[in-house]
């Protein structure tokens, strides 16, 4: 397809021309026309190789915009704590900027050294839980395990900390204990704000956890026949 329109905007110009000389009834060639012909539709291939269809470039620089925003911001925020080391909120903010790219070790690492610096506070504890959660790719090991135990030990409520092990419960499918969690954090009244989308969270589950019993009734159904 992008090669049948490359060719028709080399052609069309010279098509045009040739069309323009047999209706004057010009014999003799001009090639000063043909030249100009010729420049106008090299120039306008150039144009296309080099920018592609409209909505196909406009497509792309939004996105390179969007990743070379971020990439430019993080580079900031580097440049700004290597000029003031250990500056708590200068840390959190490279953290949080780490996190929205995906770059997970680089996080962890860093929200390491934070805890190293302000001491093992439940938030910063749980922080640091969640990023290794998502650097494990959504896999709870030991180390996160123990983050968590850590965390309940000091601060039984902590809101990020239990939201993450309903959520790492959930993915395992393991919808009872998930929506005890769920469950737990209602109870608590400095999170009524919360009740609607712990409510649905926890409805979601329970349908899913009848879905998931229907299914072993059935089967058992099946090797019993």
């Amino acid at each position: 397809m992008e090669t049948a329109l490359l060719l028709l905007i080399l052609l069309l110009p010279l098509l045009l021309w040739w069309l323009a000389r047999r209706h004057s009834g010009t014999q003799e060639p001009s090639f000063g026309g043909l030249g100009l012909v010729l420049c106008i539709s090299i120039c306008s291939a150039l144009a296309y190789v080099q920018l592609g269809a409209f909505g196909q470039w406009q497509q792309a620089y939004v996105d390179q915009h969007i990743d070379l925003q971020l990439a430019g911001r993080i580079t900031e925020a580097r440049r700004q704590l290597a000029k003031t080391p250990q500056q708590p909120q200068l840390m959190l903010e490279l953290v949080a900027l780490y996190n929205q790219g995906g770059l997970y070790p680089e996080a962890v690492a860093l929200q390491q050294q934070l805890i190293e610096i302000q001491g093992q506070q439940p938030e910063l504890l749980a922080q640091l839980a969640e990023l290794q959660y998502y650097r494990d790719q959504r896999q709870l090991s030991d180390s996160t395990c123990e983050l968590l135990g850590q965390v309940f030990r000091q601060q039984p409520a902590q809101l990020q900390a239990r939201m993450l092990l309903a959520n790492a419960l959930f993915q395992r499918q393991q919808y009872l204990p998930a929506i005890a969690q769920w469950q737990w954090l209602l109870a608590q009244p400095q999170y009524a704000d919360y009740q609607q989308p712990l409510q649905t969270a926890i409805e979601h589950a329970r349908k899913l956890l009848r879905q998931s019993s229907n299914r072993t009734l059935v089967a058992d159904n099946l090797r019993q026949g």
